[in-house]
């Protein structure tokens, strides 16, 4: 395998980029017909893959029922969300490496890195009532609907965690309103 000196000096680090492009306008092709609004781009290395509303439904689709202790103590939900499950975006970029963070970015500022460990599912889960049950057993997804609505409170686009019995996790997980995701490969 041929590496260049940007890969040795980098100790092999990629950047995936979702970004949100809300108010972004169609373009249209020489052939009039036009393009929809991009939502966000996933960029790995020179890389840019742009992505509209009907190109993240068109990829493959993952729900189930999610829920938030906030930090009062509250639980939000839990509600059914839709989207694309986390490893389904990263299998979009060529070369991936098998263990990544990824480094969330929401438009208000908040940043929030997701280890390999958490990106499998692998965060304290509570029951209904907020008492901790235990670790895992659900899955990190790219919501783009919330009850079956898109354009929902928190979005467009939001880090949900979901499965089939509505399992409630920690709300400083479930970055909202995302406006850029970066996938690094990297050793600690």
């Amino acid at each position: 395998m041929f590496y260049t000196a940007k890969h040795l000096v980098f100790g092999f680090n990629i950047i995936l980029i979702i970004l949100l492009l809300g108010t972004t306008l169609g373009a249209s092709l020489s052939y009039g017909q036009p393009l929809e609004a991009s939502i966000f781009t996933l960029t790995y290395d020179d890389e840019h893959i742009p992505y509209s509303y009907s190109d993240l439904t068109n990829l493959e689709t993952y729900s189930g029922l999610g829920g938030r202790l906030n930090v009062l103590g509250e639980v939000v939900g839990p509600f059914e969300y839709t989207g694309v499950h986390i490893s389904t975006l990263l299998d979009q970029i060529p070369d991936a490496p098998a263990v990544a963070n990824i480094v969330v970015i929401s438009s208000d500022g908040y940043v929030y890195t997701f280890s390999y460990d958490q990106i499998n599912g692998n965060v304290i889960v509570y029951n209904a009532n907020g008492t901790q049950i235990g670790i895992g057993g659900v899955e990190m997804i790219l919501a783009y609907k919330e009850e079956g609505v898109p354009n929902f409170s928190g979005g467009p686009l939001r880090i949900a965690w979901v499965d089939t019995n509505g399992l409630i996790t920690d709300a400083f997980l479930w970055s909202k309103k995302c406006s850029r995701n970066s996938d690094r490969s990297e050793l600690f």
